[in-house]
């Protein structure tokens, strides 16, 4: 099974579970990517093994080093907490970020958009014109509200995402909201080579001379090979 192709739909996403170290949590995760019909989820502060999150200013090398090894015809796909505000400003990263980002750049969002710029990423969720309640990831207390959560992709595919969009109405005892992109392939046609055939005007035949100039040349051309073929023998 192809995971991504031009004919179908593939649901990616992105989401900071909090903590997946609660009896039934799982559960819901699973329950809300079937909801979704979502084919990849990255999951992020799951606290499973260590608490905490790893920031891009001690986490790039790392991430860096594994971008490295994936081929440049390749699509590449970022799912991560980034905890990244990248804002609408882009002076300087037209590229990598789109006119739809809300709030105020940060440290880590510029951190991105180099990151970004780098390996010739583009940010999802800045792409895409929609409300700012399917733009915001995280709802902090003080109903302070950010766009952190980002799926960013390789910019030779951009026109291949579709869509990028926070859900608010998922289930997982989380304060951020699950992020969804859509990804259907665009390939770009192959021309096909197209060997020119050349025509004859045979109705000039039909005119006596023409006709009798075209028999005396065709016996002479004969008359050639057949001479070529007595000199072999």
């Amino acid at each position: 099974m192809e995971l991504f192709s031009n004919k179908l739909t593939t649901r990616i996403g992105t989401w900071n579970v909090r903590t997946l170290y609660q009896s039934g949590k799982c559960a819901q995760v699973a329950n809300e990517m079937d909801r979704y019909k979502i084919e990849i989820l990255g999951l992020s502060e799951i606290r499973w093994n260590t608490s905490g999150m790893t920031h891009l200013n001690t986490g790039f090398l790392p991430l860096q080093t594994t971008i490295e090894r994936v081929p440049k015809r390749d699509l590449l796909v970022l799912i991560v907490d980034q905890s990244a505000k990248v804002g609408p400003e882009r002076k300087g990263w037209e590229r990598e970020i789109g006119p739809h980002g809300i709030g105020k750049m940060n440290e880590n969002g510029e951190l991105c958009a180099d990151f970004c710029a780098t390996n010739n990423l583009s940010i999802g969720g800045t792409l895409f014109k929609h409300k700012n309640c399917h733009k915001v990831t995280w709802c902090h207390a003080g109903n302070a509200k950010n766009h952190i959560d980002h799926i960013s992709t390789s910019q030779r595919w951009r026109s291949s995402l579709q869509d990028v969009r926070a859900k608010r109405g998922t289930d997982a005892a989380s304060d951020h909201n699950l992020v969804i992109g859509s990804i259907k392939m665009k390939l770009l046609a192959q021309k096909k080579s197209v060997v020119k055939r050349r025509k004859f005007n045979i109705g000039k035949l039909k005119l006596p001379n023409i006709r009798e100039e075209f028999q005396i040349s065709l016996q002479n051309r004969f008359s050639a090979i057949s001479d070529l073929d007595i000199r072999g023998e």
